[in-house]
């Protein structure tokens, strides 16, 4: 055996040669120092003369203690055999000084994603965490499939911390049964009663359409922040989540750790003081569900703040060819915007510029969704960008008329007969042509005219005459106005009533004539 010379000289040697029956043994042992190496070196010699085809085994060991050197290290020790003239096969060997021994566990084993198809190269992955009081200089993990060694994995790991250890494996249908076995621990382990875990696994060829469901249940929607963040949720499907990805947006997706119930931990330091908003989403390995999203404020302590956008414009909804306006005016920040960068959604961007607002014009129909980042005087740029949905029309939509009553006037009192009736003002924003309709509560429709102008009859009493405005294509606005009309006065102070009631009275006078003038021809029959 051989190892470094910057540890101690070794000591409590025992040497046995536990030699076969028939068999007589000597045994002897030396130790010193060869150049930068240690070395211990132990001699068995077995004599006799054992009966044809006889086969006899002995057992020789070589025992000593290496001495700890003060320092907690490590070292290799390289052990070799001889059998008379013939080499054995060598090993090596780490050896560590502690004071203070680790204690390793296998805290999970698990499949990513969790529910694999047939030829899919997932993941196996164990997870190692070391609860003892001293650093694992060196580990292996041995895993193995269905009774089979599968591959083997090294570490190391201090107190207090975990490490995950990933082989590749192309799932294969059937039921399967996973095994990880910690060995090779140096120093020795604290407690080895948990030094491997098992996992079962099943490879199906079922097709899901039905996409997955992912929740963030932590932080709350615009809580504030600071400091190392664990964003958490729950996913479900109904077959099974595969994995759930989470991100600030508009940074890259992350696997978070989990699936039906998962985490993902956010060092808000690593970002500047502002608004964010956190997305996650699950996959079921067929479907993405749809994006959970929170925002949430940023403040860490001297720490400069990202300028928040805000995006307004006009119109919303127009025919294509026409102009909208876009501003930024409404975004801030904590010292200065500086730069605005809107992007119009059809390909077109302004890029960054000091300008708040832009003006542009789309030139086919459809639905735009239009951005604006803005980034403040030290070079911060916005969490998210600020965004609204343009709507171009291949025609411009109808829009309904003006209507406006000018003669009469609201409270004028009006001599009983002919009314002049007046809609000037009245008007079409789309330029259509009006037809305007007038009624009373008190005598019922009046006139229907395509004419600004035109007149009507209106009987004793108080009216609210009402204009109806139509342009002809399903638009229409009305207008009213109250008015006394009073009866006509004569010479004796008697009021004549209107002149509707005069060709009334007439009529009536004549049909009481007609009927006399029948009575005496009767008479005289």
């Amino acid at each position: 055996a051989r190892w470094s010379a910057s540890w101690p000289a070794p000591s409590n040697f025992e040497l046995d040669a536990d030699a076969a029956d028939g068999l007589t043994a000597e045994a002897a042992f030396a130790f010193g120092v060869e150049g930068p190496e240690r070395f211990v070196r132990g001699w068995f010699n077995y004599t006799g003369e054992p009966a044809a085809g006889a086969v006899l085994i002995s057992y020789p060991t070589l025992r000593f203690d290496l001495g700890a050197p003060v320092a907690v290290t490590e070292t290799q020790l390289r052990a070799s055999y001889a059998l008379n003239n013939n080499s054995g096969i060598s090993r090596s060997l780490e050896i560590s000084s502690y004071s203070d021994p680790p204690d390793l566990r296998i805290e999970e084993l698990r499949l990513q994603p969790e529910v694999p198809l047939p030829e899919e190269e997932v993941q196996l992955i164990a997870r190692i965490v070391n609860e003892g009081l001293g650093r694992a200089r060196s580990f292996s993990v041995e895993f193995s499939l269905d009774g089979e060694p599968l591959g083997t994995r090294e570490g190391s790991l201090d107190p207090e911390q975990a490490l995950n250890l990933a082989l590749p494996w192309t799932a294969v249908l059937g039921e399967h049964e996973f095994t990880a076995l910690l060995v090779d621990i140096s120093p020795t382990d604290a407690d080895d009663s948990d030094h491997s875990a098992t996992l079962s696994a099943t490879v199906t060829d079922i097709i899901d359409t039905q996409p997955p469901l992912a929740f963030i249940t932590a932080p709350h929607e615009n809580e504030i922040l600071s400091g190392t963040v664990t964003v958490s949720g729950t996913a479900s499907d109904n077959y099974a989540v595969r994995r759930v990805e989470v991100r600030v947006a508009p940074n890259a997706w992350e696997t978070a750790s989990g699936t039906i119930d998962w985490g993902w931990e956010w060092n808000t330091t690593a970002d500047l003081n502002g608004r964010y908003r956190i997305e996650a989403r699950a996959w079921d390995g067929f479907n993405y569900s749809s994006s959970a999203t929170v925002e949430v404020e940023i403040t860490n302590d001297d720490a400069n703040r990202r300028p928040t956008a805000r995006l307004s414009a006009e119109p919303l909804e127009l025919e294509f060819g026409e102009p909208v306006s876009f501003s930024g005016n409404g975004s801030s920040d904590d010292s200065q915007v500086a730069g605005y960068a809107f992007d119009f959604g059809d390909g077109d961007a302004t890029g960054w510029a000091s300008q708040s607002w832009a003006r542009h014009t789309y030139l086919s129909p459809g639905s735009y969704t239009a951005t604006l980042e803005v980034q403040d005087d030290e070079g911060a740029h916005s969490s998210a960008p600020a965004s609204v949905t343009i709507m171009v029309l291949d025609e411009q939509p109808n829009r309904p008329p003006l209507a406006l009553i000018a003669l009469p006037q609201p409270g004028t009192q009006l001599s009983a007969g002919v009314v002049a009736l007046s809609a000037a003002g009245s008007s079409d924003p789309d330029g259509d042509p009006l037809l305007f309709s007038w009624s009373s509560d008190r005598d019922g429709h009046l006139v229907t005219t395509s004419s600004f102008e035109t007149s009507a009859t209106l009987s004793a009493g108080a009216h609210i005459l009402t204009l109806e405005v139509r342009d002809g294509e399903g638009g229409e606005t009305t207008a009213t106005v109250a008015v006394e009309v009073r009866a006509i006065e004569r010479e004796d102070s008697s009021f004549l009533p209107a002149p509707g009631a005069w060709m009334t009275a007439v009529a009536l006078a004549g049909v009481s004539l007609l009927l006399a003038a029948r009575r005496d021809r009767s008479r005289r029959g």
